[in-house]
């Protein structure tokens, strides 16, 4: 992947919140993060947001230097 990764917001009906996905390997994979481990195998939440702008706003303010695809 060249230059920045980008990251989308992306609305989740079945919770009704907004998740983030980074385009990673030609792939979107959601933000999350690790909350434990079950048979060697790593148990992950994804990070829910309560709005779109609060979404963009953490793509904005990410350490991963993120660019928001629109």
């Amino acid at each position: 992947m060249s230059g920045q990764p980008k990251a989308k917001p992306r609305y989740n009906k079945s919770t009704d919140s907004w998740n983030v996905f980074v385009e990673v390997n030609g792939k979107d994979v959601p933000v999350g993060t690790t909350v434990g481990e079950l048979l060697d195998k790593r148990l992950f939440e994804t990070t829910k947001f309560n709005s779109k702008q609060d979404a963009i706003d953490w793509i904005s303010n990410s350490p991963f230097e993120l660019k928001e695809e629109k």
